[in-house]
């Protein structure tokens, strides 16, 4: 079990999210960043898809209480007791990890290797703030929250680690949009102004949406259109042609023109992007965006399939492993 001491700002349980619902009004909510999820739980040895902690801008202080806790934290922080971030670490029992703030992008993740005992709602147990559903209570955790873990059946997995520029993509290449579903109902010199001008980041960001500033892109005669599901990273443009994208806990459906979708692929370098960033964007066929897609997960399933093993000098760990490679018989 761990004890939240302080939650840092926006930290809450997430997995893959809630999906199959929007029929009903019920959004997906899950992790914001999927890439830095999954290198989060392959940190630790953990499936995929299973929930972490999601934190923004701060991370939160935590201790283990009853018995060791094996964890990664995947984000740009400087953990307190010596702890380093992007690799396996373990609490021992009464021990406090204290994580601090990121640097350079917003979100982190918490994985451990033995799952989270959160409630199973709808097929998940990722936390949608706005409606009050999932995770610990239907809420932001808080200080004094305990959650349990529940055993892995696996003891003694190995210690990893991940360089941070191989875990997070930063780069300044242009963010790829594919086109719809009412991109007819824009000015043509719209579409072209996306893709040629930049826009920027404003303070207006949560799980439900991000909001850019830049040129107003214009419609041929109204922002309104009867309502229509909206997926993630859905490019909204209301009447004052300030565009917004749509993520984790958008509405299930919106009666604004959408301009274009964000690549999937492309999300975890976006989400990741600090108010004030300027960026730019591109077209893509839809062709382009499923190849890109699919060169992505491949090589993001071969990066923690091979993550390399962390070395550990304690007299624990050096006691248990095998040091020697060859019987050597003396004379």
């Amino acid at each position: 079990m761990i004890e939240i001491i302080e939650p840092g700002p926006l930290t809450s349980i997430q997995d893959r999210g809630r999906w199959g619902h929007q029929a009903q009004g019920i959004g997906p909510s899950g992790v914001m960043d999927t890439r830095l999820a999954q290198i989060a739980n392959a940190l630790v040895g953990a499936p995929l898809s299973q929930a972490v902690i999601e934190f923004w801008g701060m991370g939160p202080s935590l201790r283990a209480l009853d018995h060791p806790v094996t964890l990664a934290v995947a984000g740009q922080a400087q953990p307190s007791s010596g702890h380093a971030a992007f690799q396996t670490l373990t609490l021992k029992p009464r021990e406090t990890l204290q994580i601090g703030p990121l640097r350079g992008h917003a979100i982190g993740y918490l994985a451990f290797a033995e799952p989270l005992d959160a409630p199973v709602w709808l097929g998940s147990q990722a936390t949608h703030i706005r409606a009050g559903l999932g995770g610990h209570k239907g809420r932001l955790l808080a200080a004094g929250d305990r959650l349990a873990l529940r055993p892995a059946g696996e003891q003694g997995r190995p210690l990893r680690y991940i360089e941070p520029d191989r875990a997070l993509l930063v780069n300044d290449k242009p963010i790829r949009l594919v086109a719809g579903p009412q991109d007819q109902d824009f000015d043509p010199a719209a579409l072209e102004t996306l893709v040629s001008q930049p826009y920027q980041l404003t303070s207006l960001c949560d799980r439900m949406g991000y909001r850019l500033e830049g040129p107003a892109l214009q419609h041929k005669v109204s922002a309104d259109i009867a309502s229509d599901g909206i997926a993630m990273g859905s490019v909204q443009v209301p009447a004052n042609g300030q565009p917004i994208i749509l993520l984790a806990e958008r509405q299930t459906t919106g009666g604004y023109t959408k301009i274009a979708t964000v690549v999937s692929c492309d999300l975890p370098r976006f989400v990741q992007s600090l108010p004030g960033t300027r960026l730019r964007f591109s077209w893509v066929s839809v062709e382009e965006a499923q190849a890109a897609v699919l060169a992505e997960t491949q090589a993001l399933d071969r990066l923690c399939a091979d993550l390399p093993l962390r070395l550990d000098m304690s007299n624990t760990s050096l006691l248990s492993a095998n040091l020697i490679s060859g019987v050597v018989s003396g004379t």
